[in-house]
C-alpha cells in the first residue's frame, strides 16, 4: 500500500484512503510547536523517563508522565511513584553551565543525542505562537494522570502535549500538585547556582517563572 501526499500544516499529515472496502485515515505527526510564524520546532513526544513510548503522546496516562529532575543534573531524582535513592543525590550538581541551549546542551544535559533541554525563550515562543487547550479535570491527586496542556496551530490540532505532572518539593522531594499543574525545566539560569526558569501551567494560565534548582520538575527535550 503506497500513500503519497503533502501536508499544509507543519508537523501533521492526514491521509484518507480505502483498504479492503473500509474507509481509513492515516494520521502522521511529529511532536513539536511553532516558535514563530511558520517556524515549527520538533520536540520529543514524551517526557524524559516515560516508561512506554509506544502510546499516543496526546493522551496523558501514568506511563508517559516521566521522571522528575533537579536542574542541571543528568539523572532523575524521582520516578512517578518514588524517590530514587536519597533526595538530591542523583546526577551530579546544579552548577551554572551544566545545561545550556547551545551545542549539545551542556556537560550534564540529560536528553538523548540530537536533543537538549529547551531555553526559557523557546518555551515563551511556544506559548506565544500556539493555541493552548487542556484535557482532564485539573484536580490535585497523586493518581490524577489525565490532565495536560496541549499546544497546536489551532484548537483542533494538537502537536505538543505536556502532562500536568506536578512537582517534587525542594525540601525532601515530596510529590505536590500532580494533576493540577505542570513544571518543565528550561536551561535558563537566573541567580548564582540557586535558581533557573521553567515553564509553568495550570488550569487557567501558562508562563515561564523562576524556581529553585533543587525542585524536581519534568523535562521535555527539544531537537537541536
Amino acid at each position: 500500500l503506497n500513500i503519497t501526499g503533502s501536508s499544509n500544516t507543519p508537523g501533521v499529515a492526514y491521509f484518507n484512503f480505502t483498504f479492503a472496502g473500509q474507509s481509513c485515515t492515516l494520521n502522521i505527526y511529529s511532536c513539536g510547536a511553532f516558535v514563530s510564524a511558520g517556524v515549527f520546532r520538533e520536540f520529543s513526544c514524551f517526557n524524559l523517563g516515560a516508561t512506554n513510548t509506544t502510546l499516543d503522546p496526546n493522551v496523558p496516562v501514568e506511563a508517559i508522565h516521566g521522571d522528575y529532575y533537579q536542574w542541571g543534573r543528568n539523572a532523575p531524582a524521582a520516578t512517578t511513584s518514588a524517590l530514587i535513592g536519597t533526595w538530591g543525590s542523583q546526577g551530579g550538581n546544579s552548577n551554572n553551565g551544566n545545561w545550556t541551549s547551545t551545542g549539545t546542551g551542556g556537560p550534564n544535559d540529560p536528553c538523548p543525542d540530537g536533543f537538549r533541554v529547551p531555553s526559557s525563550a523557546e518555551w515563551d515562543a511556544v506559548i506565544a505562537n500556539n493555541t493552548a487547550t487542556r484535557t482532564g479535570t485539573f484536580i490535585e491527586s497523586n493518581t490524577n494522570f489525565g490532565s495536560s496542556i496541549q499546544y497546536g496551530p489551532n484548537a483542533s490540532i494538537k502537536t505538543l502535549t505536556l502532562p500536568a505532572t506536578g512537582r517534587r518539593l525542594s525540601g525532601a522531594g515530596t510529590l505536590d500538585d500532580r494533576g493540577t499543574t505542570g513544571n518543565y525545566w528550561s536551561t535558563t539560569e537566573v541567580v548564582s547556582n540557586s535558581t533557573s526558569r521553567a515553564l509553568f501551567f495550570s488550569s487557567n494560565g501558562n508562563d515561564t517563572s523562576v524556581y529553585v534548582r533543587i525542585s524536581g520538575f519534568s523535562v521535555r527535550c527539544i531537537k537541536e
